[in-house]
């Protein structure tokens, strides 16, 4: 969708412009999460780290190695009580079962799902919720009257910090 991570950011940038009230809270910041520190990178952009925080780390997890992944649910996990991290990833199976398809798209990394919680609680964080395609449209039908969609290969998760 968009032509790479530039054309992805405009359409999103495009999209939250078109709701009838935007939010005025939404920074934009480039960074490598595999090698940007993100509480230097977000704190130089005036991001409190004392206030509760949805992160969105959307299409991005397959895409870098697992060890590149760990950095921002460390992250995420140290942020306040009460503070939330979505993100989508691979199940392991779609990896192994799709070798070509992974080297097209440039897939670094999967998880099983059955160990996502430990992953997570590795970080400071709780799962809430792990949601594959065939439930995602009855448990998020709609935001903001779009339909949300999630492909067939791909999960969401829902994690919070509860420490």
């Amino acid at each position: 969708m968009g032509g790479g991570p530039t054309g992805r950011a405009a359409l999103k940038r495009a999209a939250l412009a078109r709701l009838p009230d935007p939010p005025t809270n939404v920074h934009y910041l480039t960074a490598d999460v595999t090698t940007d520190p993100l509480p230097d990178t977000l704190a130089g952009a005036g991001f409190d780290a004392t206030a509760r925080t949805l992160v969105v780390f959307e299409a991005v997890a397959q895409y870098l190695p697992a060890d590149g992944v760990e950095p921002t649910f460390a992250w995420a996990g140290a942020l306040p009580r009460g503070s939330r991290l979505v993100f989508t990833y691979l199940p392991g199976t779609v990896w192994r079962e799709r070798p070509r398809a992974s080297r097209r798209y440039g897939w670094l990394s999967a998880y099983e799902p059955a160990e996502v919680p430990a992953l997570l609680a590795r970080h400071g964080l709780t799962l809430r919720e792990d949601v594959g395609a065939e439930a995602y449209p009855a448990r998020y039908p709609q935001l903001h009257g779009r339909r949300l969609t999630l492909r067939e290969i791909e999960r969401v998760v829902l994690a919070e910090v509860a420490g």
